[in-house]
This record gives structure tokens, C-alpha cells and sequence, in this order.
């Protein structure tokens, strides 16, 4: 009985009223919908924004690292040049003037030498001579023949031989086939070329007689040519000037004493030299070089004004050839 009247009581229990504004109706969802996109696009666009900075960061400093191997490259191999060729005489030439004072030499120019060996829209920026070792191969031939095709001697008393090293700015690319708005290269003029098991003489090569690297002109009647790997890509991503010109930035120059390299009122490339006088007093020629690159083409980097910071180094050739130890500098 008591059981039955308790289930009685709580049947009669009242319930309470269903509120008819319960709950969120549609434009509250759609107001916190909003607010909510509103939120997380902000939060989305920071991201993307630190990840876009971060990668932008990253290629600016790859471009920097990148310059500052070829600087070490170059450094390292221009040390072992026994001439350097000046701005001018890297270009069209310059007449010789015995009344000037210093006396000037002259030279006739390696512009129309170089004419066929460089790709279109190159730019000769650095050019010397150095001795190079004769390969192993040429050095077995001296216990024999002692000559290559056409009985051209090797030079078998010295072991070693001269050539001609090249650097440029190359800003020709029609094809897109690589990246980034200019390129430094490697042209190397060797005295040997071998094909197969055969040797023969370079077309257009002539040993510079008693030291006229100056006046040196390829042989009468040959042409330099360039060939596969040759000239090499040292490094991409090196500023071509355009920008640069644009914006109204100053003209390479060098100190007193020494020689721009190219001499080119113009020229606002990312590589430049300036190249002790020649007629200075100083038997000690010294290079002062300066790269700058251009981040433009790499991941996150739009515009063409992304520019490092000109990285320079002065190198001391250490070269014996020519040189007086009376009057040897520093």
C-alpha cells in the first residue's frame, strides 16, 4: 500500500514549463560563425605570413652563402695568377703612350678574342694567366714522342704550361633554363685539349713569349670556341645591375692606383674587380673583388630588388714570374 501511494505522488508531481526561447536560434549561430572565421583567418594569415618570412629569410641567406663560396673559389685561384689583366685591357685595348707619366704599355684588348668563346649577353669581368701542371698523361709522353697531333712540342723541361682563366657575368637566359637574373662563369683557355687517348694543341692557343701577357693575342688564323662544360657555371643567383640602376645606385669605383674591372660607365653588375696599375712601382699586383647576389627566383622572394650584402676580399697574387725582390711591398 505505502509503495502504491508514493508512485501516487510522484505521478502527480508537477512538471516544469518548457521555455519556448530555449537554445540559439539561427542568426546567433550564423553572428558566432562569422566572428569565428573572422578569428581563425587572422590566425591562418600570421602563420602563413611567419612561415612566407621565414622562407624568404632562408633563401637570402642560401643566395649569401652561395656568394660567399664563389668569392672563395675565385680568391683561391686568382692567388696562383701570374698576370691580371686590367679593365681595359680586358675590353677594347688601350693604345700605348711612352710620353705618359708613368709610361703606359698599351695593350690590343681581349674584348674580340673572347667574342666566340663567351655566350651571348656575357660580360668578361676578371681575366689572368696561370701555370697549370702538365696532366700525368702528357707527362708519360715526354719519356717518348715528346709532341702531341701536328708534332706540337710539350713543354716537357718545365712540367707546366700557362692558361688563360676567364671569369663573366652571364645575364643571357631566353629559354628559362635556369634561375635567378644573372650567373657567374668559368672560361678556362688550356694549352692541351684531349680527346679520347688523343692530344692536340688548343685552337687558338699561344704560349705567351717571354712573359707579353699583356699583348697576347690569340694564334693568327684561329679562333677561341666555346665547347660542352666550357665555359663552367660557377654560381646562379648573382645580381645583373638592372635593378640596381634603377633604384639609382652608384657606379663601381676603386681607389687611386687601381683599375675597374670592367671598365663599363654602366655596368651595375653583381661582379666586379678592381685590379692594382700594372705601371705602378710595386711589383706586388693586388685584386680587389666584390660579389653581390639577388635572391630573385628562389622560394618566396617576388621581387628583383631582393639584393645581399657586396661581399669583397683583396687578394695577393703569389706569382714569382716578373717580379724584383728589391722591391718587393709588403
Amino acid at each position: 500500500m505505502l509503495a502504491k501511494r508514493i508512485l501516487g505522488l510522484l505521478k502527480r508531481r508537477p512538471r516544469p514549463a518548457t521555455s519556448q526561447t530555449a537554445g540559439f536560434t539561427l542568426t546567433e549561430l550564423l553572428i558566432v560563425a562569422i566572428i569565428s572565421s573572422i578569428i581563425i583567418s587572422g590566425l591562418m594569415y600570421l602563420v602563413v605570413e611567419l612561415l612566407t618570412a621565414d622562407q624568404r629569410e632562408a633563401s637570402r641567406s642560401e643566395t649569401q652563402r652561395e656568394m660567399q663560396q664563389a668569392l672563395d673559389y675565385i680568391s683561391a685561384e686568382l692567388r696562383e695568377a701570374t698576370f691580371v689583366y686590367r679593365g681595359r685591357c680586358l675590353g677594347a685595348g688601350i693604345p700605348a703612350n711612352a710620353a705618359a707619366v708613368p709610361p703606359e704599355p698599351g695593350c690590343p684588348g681581349l674584348q674580340a678574342a673572347l667574342a666566340g668563346a663567351l655566350p651571348a649577353n656575357t660580360t668578361p669581368v676578371l681575366a689572368f694567366w696561370k701555370q697549370d701542371p702538365l696532366p700525368n698523361a702528357l707527362r708519360e709522353r715526354c719519356r717518348t714522342t715528346q709532341v702531341v697531333a701536328g708534332n706540337y712540342p710539350v713543354p716537357c723541361v718545365t712540367g707546366s704550361s700557362y692558361s688563360l682563366v676567364v671569369y663573366s657575368l652571364n645575364t643571357g637566359n631566353p629559354t628559362n633554363l635556369w634561375r635567378g637574373r644573372a650567373r657567374i662563369t668559368r672560361y678556362v683557355l688550356q694549352e692541351f685539349t684531349q680527346s679520347g687517348t688523343n692530344w692536340s694543341k688548343t685552337a687558338g692557343y699561344v704560349a705567351p713569349s717571354g712573359g707579353a701577357f699583356a699583348s697576347w693575342q690569340p694564334a693568327s688564323g684561329e679562333t677561341l670556341t666555346t665547347n660542352g662544360s666550357n665555359p663552367a657555371v660557377l654560381v646562379d643567383f648573382v645580381d645583373d645591375g638592372q635593378a640596381a640602376n634603377a633604384l639609382g645606385v652608384p657606379a663601381p669605383a676603386c681607389s687611386a692606383g687601381y683599375n675597374l674591372s670592367p671598365e663599363n660607365a654602366i655596368y651595375r653588375g653583381g661582379l666586379y674587380a678592381c685590379v692594382s696599375n700594372e705601371t705602378a712601382t710595386s711589383q706586388f699586383r693586388d685584386v680587389s673583388l666584390f660579389i653581390r647576389g639577388n635572391a630573385f627566383g628562389r622560394p618566396s622572394i617576388a621581387s628583383d630588388r631582393e639584393f645581399t650584402t657586396t661581399l669583397q676580399t683583396r687578394v695577393l697574387g703569389r706569382a714569382v714570374l716578373e717580379r724584383n725582390p728589391s722591391s718587393a711591398g709588403p
